[in-house]
């Protein structure tokens, strides 16, 4: 059976340009559902970066939590939106694989054009946002992780061996100077 086929059989009751108009209908509400799910992984975005700057670890636990849910929702919505292009790309003679959202909005006439170009057209500014926020969240992460980092290194350094200071204050390279004060 051909993509499309089952619509073509459908049409036996509604004429094509019904379906279309049924199936363009379905695909915008699901484009709005992906816009109002982005918006919300935008929030959670800036959350983790507060946490992350706050150094709250345990809300930032929830906080990454709800990001993987919401990574999930977007999953399935993007899911929806592919079985939505199916039969629509069939309706209007195009293949699946090659029908993007852009081409479909330059392929298709009013109103359901300048219904699609907005979404995409939010769809691209969320996009954008979601790449900054998580790239700034990305250098926060990776500043942090090293500082830790850093700060490891410097306790296994001072537990590792009986430090030993100059007068200078300075501690000494292992070979002891001077008089050991205190034991770690």
């Amino acid at each position: 059976m051909r993509i499309g086929e089952a619509d073509h059989n459908n049409m036996n009751t509604k004429r094509a340009p019904d379906v279309l108009d049924e199936r363009m209908e379905m695909l915008r509400s699901t484009l709005e559902e992906v816009i109002k799910v982005q918006q919300r992984l935008v929030g959670v975005l800036q959350q983790e970066k507060s946490l992350v700057i706050a150094g709250e670890l345990d809300r930032l636990m929830v906080c990454l939590a709800e990001k993987e849910a919401t990574l999930e929702a977007l999953r399935r919505l993007e899911a929806q939106w592919r079985a939505h292009i199916k039969p629509i790309a069939g309706l209007m003679g195009f293949h699946a694989e090659g029908l993007s959202l852009s081409r479909l909005i330059e392929s298709i006439g009013e109103p359901h054009q300048s219904r699609l170009r907005s979404c995409q057209q939010r769809l691209s500014a969320l996009k954008a946002s979601i790449l900054e926020i998580n790239q700034v969240n990305g250098f926060l992460i990776e500043k942090t992780l090293k500082k830790i980092g850093d700060l490891i290194q410097l306790l296994r350094h001072l537990s590792s061996e009986t430090p030993t200071y100059r007068p200078t204050g300075l501690l000494s390279p292992s070979s002891p100077q001077g008089r050991l004060l205190c034991k770690g």
